[in-house]
């Protein structure tokens, strides 16, 4: 099916060929023709990318639908999926990206399948996407950004050194405010792991236990603290004899 841009076009093209025809110059409409599908399929893919940036997703796919089936260009596939991640149809659009051939080795085809995973709440697939893609391809600054992204607002235990890493390379803004939003997250953790061991256990005056009771506090929040432990975080000297 034609979407409505496509179809415009292909509708003047067909009054163009009858009128040739209606003049019986066959070979300009055999040029012609011959002409028109050498263009077709990047005629297809700039439609595509016009509805697209339009937020017209489902004409977007039916263009990029046309175009894989006209020729199996890897560029189709990608329009496909975006424009289901676009739709918050994360599944279709991990399957799509899969169909290009050497998906794996395909930088765009691994970033995508990385954010759509993300949304999809597989985490371990993004993460695992993120350092693949970032690996294959070390100057590929939206990699680095989200890789690093992610593993802040995930709290990933090797944050710090994804960061590090992606500042040697890109000195830039958004990873700037990426590093500042980290250490501001971790001062609160350490914060708040330095509170739950201060009142992990109720004192018992003139009496050491063998086996102390743990505080109300504590058994409350027990869930949380025990998160915080399994962080590993590196307190300052201050810290260490309270945890």
């Amino acid at each position: 099916m034609h979407s409505r841009l496509s179809g415009l076009v292909f509708d003047d093209f067909m009054k163009e060929i009858q009128k040739l025809l209606n003049r019986q110059k066959f070979d300009e409409v055999k040029k012609l023709l011959h002409d028109y599908e050498k263009v077709r399929p990047d005629k297809l893919f700039k439609d595509g990318m016009c509805f697209f940036k339009s937020g017209l997703y489902r004409d977007a796919i039916s263009n990029y639908k046309e175009l894989y089936e006209l020729k199996h260009d890897a560029r189709a596939l990608i329009g496909i999926g975006r424009s289901y991640y676009e739709l918050g149809e994360y599944t279709k659009a991990i399957a799509t990206f899969r169909l290009i051939p050497s998906w794996e080795k395909n930088k765009l085809a691994i970033f995508n399948s990385a954010l759509a995973h993300e949304r999809n709440g597989e985490d371990a697939d993004a993460l695992k996407l993120y350092k693949l893609v970032t690996r294959l391809f070390p100057q590929f600054y939206l990699g680095h950004l989200n890789l690093c992204r992610y593993a802040v607002e995930h709290n990933y235990k090797y944050a710090n050194f994804i960061l590090k890493v992606g500042l040697d390379k890109f000195d830039s803004p958004e990873l700037m405010q990426l590093k500042f939003q980290f250490n501001e997250q971790q001062e609160q953790l350490k914060n708040r792991i330095c509170d739950f061991s201060l009142f992990k256990y109720t004192p018992v005056p003139g009496k050491r236990e063998l086996y102390p009771r743990y505080s109300d506090i504590y058994v409350k929040n027990k869930k949380e603290f025990r998160h915080l432990e399994a962080l590993d975080l590196s307190l300052p000297v201050g810290y260490k004899g309270l945890v």
